[in-house]
């Protein structure tokens, strides 16, 4: 959609009233894997888990999908958790602190692939309107790579 001329996010804003982490919000819904995307589309998730999943990458998608849900010893099905228990888990275990990082976060050479993580999109302040919550600093979103940096550093 934003490939379309006169459709980036200051015209949807302003076409919307909406703001634009509300418009980075809901065009992230495009990026969900598609077990996940059902689930929100037969609104067996909310918006802001969809939300909350969309904003990480794929490959971590569905481990994120799974602590949505969970099932107590007298349930015979799982329920639904509140979306602020999936943020809690998301930021314990799949965001890393760049602050706290042992290696040059602007070394490109650590991981070619992935380049520095000044640059990298797979990061929290990239897109700092799709991650207003995020009060810790500026995130890495990438364990692997993250890790592959550690091991090279």
């Amino acid at each position: 959609m934003l490939n379309i001329p006169g459709y980036d996010v200051a015209a949807l804003v302003e076409k919307s009233g909406k703001s634009a982490s509300h418009i980075y919000a809901r065009l992230s819904l495009l990026q969900l894997i598609p077990e996940v995307a059902e689930a929100f589309t037969q609104e067996r998730i909310t918006a802001s888990h969809a939300n909350l999943i969309a904003r990480i990458p794929q490959e971590s998608q569905a481990e994120a999908f799974e602590q949505c849900w969970r099932k107590d010893w007298k349930d015979d099905e799982a329920h639904l958790l509140p979306a602020k228990f999936l943020s809690a888990w998301i930021q314990s275990n799949l965001y890393l602190s760049l602050a706290d990082a042992p290696f040059d976060r602007e070394d490109h050479t650590l991981n070619p692939a992935a380049g520095a993580c000044t640059t990298c999109p797979r990061r929290s302040g990239y897109n700092s309107s799709l991650f207003l919550d995020v009060t810790d600093g500026d995130q890495c979103l990438d364990g692997k790579c993250f890790q592959t940096k550690i091991s090279k550093h």
